[in-house]
């Protein structure tokens, strides 16, 4: 930093040293959820049923089914939920049989 910016981290030096965290499984935000899974019948099923009971909602979805033919990959939009919730989805959904890699998460609002 050659001194060409005035705040590099968008607060003076003296307002971060009272910055105070919240903690993160409070706040609520809508995501963009990507699974790689087996393409077989009743998976998206399971998918939404895993999201349904922690309270977690689809807004928008799009499932691809892969070069190979053998796996499909599923993408989800969601309405706002906690981000706790979404980290009982992940965990789940990692667990699964029919889960090909890590499932993937990205943050898209706060709320």
């Amino acid at each position: 930093m050659r001194g060409n910016v005035k705040f590099p981290f968008v607060l003076p030096d003296k307002n971060r040293k009272f910055l105070t965290f919240e903690n993160i499984n409070n706040k609520k935000f809508s995501v963009y959820l990507r699974i790689d899974v087996k393409d077989k019948h009743g998976i998206l099923s399971d998918v939404t049923k895993v999201m349904a009971k922690n309270k977690v909602s689809v807004k928008r979805m799009i499932q691809h089914q892969t070069i190979n033919k053998k796996n499909a990959s599923i993408v989800i939009i969601t309405h706002s939920a906690r981000n706790s919730a979404f980290t009982k989805v992940l965990t789940i959904l990692k667990k699964k049989n029919y889960t090909v890699n890590i499932p993937k998460i990205i943050r898209i609002e706060e709320i």
